[in-house]
């Protein structure tokens, strides 16, 4: 048996430059509508639902909803996911992150809202059946802190220290 042969990757990243293909990042979310938080309910689900089936050339609806966040939970057995309520003054939404658990930590930092994108889910736990979000993307508000200091290190502060 012979091993797996390599590819000539130059030939495909001289290719995508050639489409302008953008290696490494990702493709933009289309943003079907900005909700809030309260808009999210049983008829808007039932509405969306008149839309399916969901799939290729009929993607579910994204929606962009910005609020508080509350009661973080990284779950999952390597904590690799995260369960989170929106919030604002008037409700709370449940919603869930899959593959984003180190975000956890950093979401309560400061107090600014945060916005989602995501879709809307139906739940049922023990009988019981609720709206969720399946979060795509987070962004995070307020102030950015960046430390610089270690950008400016001299060649003697670099030396291993053994």
């Amino acid at each position: 048996m012979t091993g797996v042969q390599t590819c000539a990757l130059p030939i495909f990243e001289d290719e995508a430059d050639v489409q302008n293909v953008q290696l490494g990042m990702k493709a933009p979310l289309t943003i079907a509508k900005e909700i809030s938080v309260t808009a999210v309910n049983e008829q808007l689900f039932a509405d969306i639902q008149k839309l399916a089936p969901f799939g290729n050339g009929n993607e579910q609806p994204y929606f962009k909803i910005t609020g508080n966040v509350s009661d973080i939970k990284q779950i999952g057995a390597d904590k690799k996911h995260l369960k989170f309520n929106l919030m604002t003054n008037e409700s709370k939404l449940a919603a869930l992150a899959f593959g984003q658990g180190e975000l956890g930590d950093g979401l309560l930092i400061d107090k600014a809202p945060v916005s989602v994108v995501a879709t809307l889910s139906e739940n049922t736990w023990q009988g019981q059946i609720s709206l969720q979000l399946m979060v795509k993307d987070i962004q995070q508000g307020g102030l950015a802190i960046i430390d610089q200091r270690t950008n400016k290190l001299r060649p003697e502060d670099r030396k291993s220290v053994v």
